[in-house]
C-alpha cells in the first residue's frame, strides 16, 4: 500500500486558495505515494482541524507556514502525535525558512523543515524514503521553467469561485529592505512565455472568478507583462486578473494597451508604500514619485480597472509629519482601495537586521507588526490604527461618498480629517469598533455635531444621501429619521402613477418594475449649502432598485 500524504493548507480566508501545496502535490505525482490535499481557514477550531486530519489517516502531514496561521499550526504541532503517533511531519514556508533551528527547540514534534522554495526539497524527502537524517532540508530548485503547473482537473469546480494564485515568474529585482523578496536567494527568474500562456488558457478554460498574479513585480520585464496584458485582452476571458505593478515602469505603450481591455477584466496594485526620499532610500526602495504619481493617474483615468494603493506606516525616518504628507499624497490619487497597512518585521529581512539602530519594537510572534520606533511612539502607532479602521469604513467602502467630500471641506487636508475623526473616537471609548455604515453614520453625525453644529444639516443631507445610495430598504436609520418621508413617498408614488405603462414605470428611457418602485427611498434636501455644492435641484429624489443598483430621479412635483 502506498504511503499516503496529507497536505493541509491554512488559509487567511475561506475564498483563498493554498498555491504552495498545489505546487508539492504536482511535483511529486509520480513517486509512489498518495496525495490528498485538505483546505482550512484561521477561523476554523484546531480541534476541527486536527479531527480532520485524524480521519484522514495519513503517514506524513506538510503544512505550508505563513505569518496568519502561525499561531494555529503551534498548536496543531503539540496536538498530532498524541492521535497519531507514528505521522511524520514536515513543515515548510517563509515563516519557518528563517528560523527553523528555532521551530525545532521550540516543537519536538517536527521531523524536517524545508527551507525556501520547497518542490525539490520535498521531492527529495520522498525520494529518499524519509530516511534523510538532517531535519533542515534546503535544497535548491531547478529553473523555474521546470516546476509543474499546480493545478489539476480535479481542483475543479471547488475552487471555481475563490482566489486562484498563478505565478509567471518568481523572485523580484527590487531590495526593499521589509520582503523576504529582496533577498539575495531570491533572484528573479521567469517562467517561458509560451508556457504561461498555455497555463493561462487552461485555467481560463475553468472559468474561475478571479486569478491574481503573484509575481512580486509583474511589470519588472515589461515586453513580457505586455504580452500577458495582450494576450488576455485578446481572449476576452470571463475571469479576472489581478496584477501587482511598479507604477514607474509604466509607459505610454502599456496605456495605450491596456486602454483596449474590457472593463473590470483587471485590477491593479500599487505598493507606494511612502513618498518621503529619505525613507524610500533607506529601504532600498527606487521610486520615482513624480512619475509614479503621473503614471497611477493615467491608469485610473482609463476608468476600466480597481486600481488599489499601499502606504506602509512604520518605515525608517517617517515621524507623524512625513506620514501625513505620504498618506495625503496616496489617498488623493483617488484610487478605488487605499490601504494602510503597517511593518512587518519578517524575520530574515534586512529591516530585521536594522532593529537595534531604528530601536524597531515589534510583536514577537507574527505578524512581527511594529509597536513602536525612533520617529513613531506607541501612542501615534495606535492613533493610526484607528486611522486605518476609518479609512476602512468612510473611504474603502464606497458608501460615505457624499458625507467624506462634504466633511473633507473643513479641513485642510485627508489627514487631518481622519486623524481630528480618530481623536473624535478616542473619546467615546469604543476603541476600532466602528465597521459598519449605521455606527460609522452615527459616529460622523456625533461628531459634526461637536465640532461644526453650524454645519450640521449639510452633513446630515450628505448621510442621507449616501444612506440612499446604499439602502436595502425604503426606512432611514433611528439617528437620521426623517420626519417628512412619509410624505416624499407619497408624493413620489403619485408622480410615478403617470408613468405607468402595462405593469411597469417608464420614465426618462427607464423601465422600472412596480416592485422597485415600492422598494424606493425617498429623500429631500434640507439644505440649500448641499443642494448648492452638489448641484442639486431642491426636490424630492427617489432611489429605485434596479439591476442590482440604485437609479436617482429626480420628482418634479410642488413641494
Amino acid at each position: 500500500m502506498k504511503n499516503k500524504i496529507l497536505l493541509a493548507a491554512i488559509n487567511a480566508r475561506f475564498t483563498h486558495t493554498n498555491l504552495a501545496l498545489r505546487y508539492l502535490r504536482n511535483h511529486v505525482a509520480d513517486l509512489d505515494y498518495s496525495c490528498e490535499l485538505q483546505e482550512f481557514t484561521i477561523k476554523q477550531f484546531p480541534k476541527e482541524i486536527l479531527k480532520n486530519i485524524f480521519r484522514a489517516k495519513p503517514d506524513i502531514v506538510a503544512f505550508s507556514v505563513y505569518i496568519w496561521n502561525t499561531d494555529i499550526c503551534k498548536i496543531l504541532l503539540t496536538e498530532i502525535k498524541k492521535i497519531l503517533p507514528d505521522i511524520k511531519i514536515v513543515l515548510g514556508g517563509p515563516e519557518v525558512s528563517y528560523n527553523a533551528e528555532k521551530w525545532l527547540m521550540q516543537y519536538d514534534s517536527i521531523d524536517w523543515i524545508i527551507c525556501g522554495h520547497g518542490e525539490t526539497g520535498f521531492r527529495y524527502l520522498l525520494e529518499n524514503d524519509l530516511s534523510v537524517s538532517d531535519k533542515i532540508v534546503k535544497i535548491n530548485n531547478p529553473n523555474f521553467n521546470h516546476i509543474p503547473f499546480p493545478y489539476s482537473a480535479e481542483d475543479f469546480p471547488e475552487i471555481q469561485n475563490k482566489y486562484l494564485y498563478f505565478e509567471s515568474s518568481r523572485g523580484c529585482p527590487f531590495k526593499c529592505s521589509y520582503c523576504l523578496s529582496s533577498r539575495s536567494d531570491q533572484y528573479l527568474e521567469y517562467k517561458d512565455i509560451k508556457q504561461v500562456k498555455e497555463e493561462l488558457t487552461w485555467i481560463i478554460e475553468q472559468k474561475p472568478k478571479i486569478v491574481k498574479f503573484v509575481d512580486r513585480t509583474f511589470n519588472a520585464d515589461k515586453i513580457f507583462a505586455r504580452e500577458i496584458w495582450k494576450f488576455l485582452i485578446e481572449n476576452k476571458p470571463e475571469t479576472k486578473f489581478h496584477f501587482e505593478v511598479h507604477p514607474a515602469l509604466m509607459e505610454n505603450e502599456d496605456f495605450e494597451l491596456l486602454s483596449t481591455s474590457p472593463i473590470d477584466q483587471m485590477q491593479f496594485e500599487i505598493g507606494i508604500q511612502s513618498t518621503n526620499p529619505v525613507t524610500l532610500k533607506a529601504i532600498n526602495r527606487n521610486q520615482n514619485w513624480s512619475k509614479s504619481k503621473k503614471n497611477i493617474h493615467k491608469l485610473i483615468s482609463l476608468q476600466k480597472f480597481h486600481v488599489h494603493v499601499d502606504l506602509i506606516a512604520g518605515l525608517p525616518f517617517e515621524d507623524l509629519t512625513s506620514l501625513k504628507q505620504s498618506f495625503n499624497d496616496i489617498i488623493s490619487l483617488g484610487a478605488d482601495h487605499f490601504q494602510m497597512g503597517f511593518l512587518k518585521v519578517l524575520p530574515g529581512t534586512e529591516m530585521a537586521e536594522c532593529k537595534t539602530e531604528y530601536n524597531l519594537q515589534f510583536t514577537e510572534n507574527a505578524p512581527y507588526e511594529i509597536i513602536s520606533n525612533r520617529w513613531l511612539s506607541y501612542e501615534e502607532i495606535l492613533r493610526l490604527h484607528i486611522i486605518e479602521t476609518l479609512v476602512d469604513s468612510i473611504y474603502n467602502s464606497g458608501k460615505f461618498e457624499f458625507t467624506y467630500r462634504t466633511l473633507n471641506t473643513c479641513f485642510s487636508d485627508p489627514f487631518t480629517f481622519f486623524n481630528k475623526v480618530a481623536e473624535y473616537v478616542e473619546t467615546l471609548n469604543i476603541g476600532e469598533n466602528i465597521k459598519g455604515w449605521e455606527k460609522t453614520g452615527e459616529m460622523l453625525l456625533g461628531f459634526t455635531t461637536l465640532h461644526f453644529p453650524e454645519s450640521l444639516d449639510l452633513i446630515r443631507d450628505s448621510l442621507c444621501w449616501d444612506w440612499c445610495e446604499i439602502a436595502g430598504s425604503h426606512f432611514y436609520p433611528p439617528f437620521l429619521k426623517q420626519l417628512d418621508s412619509i410624505n416624499w413617498k407619497k408624493a413620489g408614488n403619485k408622480y410615478f402613477q403617470q408613468y405607468k405603462s402595462n405593469g411597469f414605470i417608464r420614465i426618462n428611457e427607464m423601465k422600472l418594475s412596480l416592485n422597485s418602485v415600492k422598494k424606493s427611498i425617498f429623500f429631500l434636501p434640507s439644505s440649500s449649502e448641499f443642494c448648492q455644492m452638489y448641484n442639486f435641484k431642491k426636490s424630492i429624489y427617489a432611489f429605485a432598485p434596479n439591476n442590482n443598483k440604485k437609479v436617482v430621479i429626480p420628482i418634479n412635483v410642488d413641494i
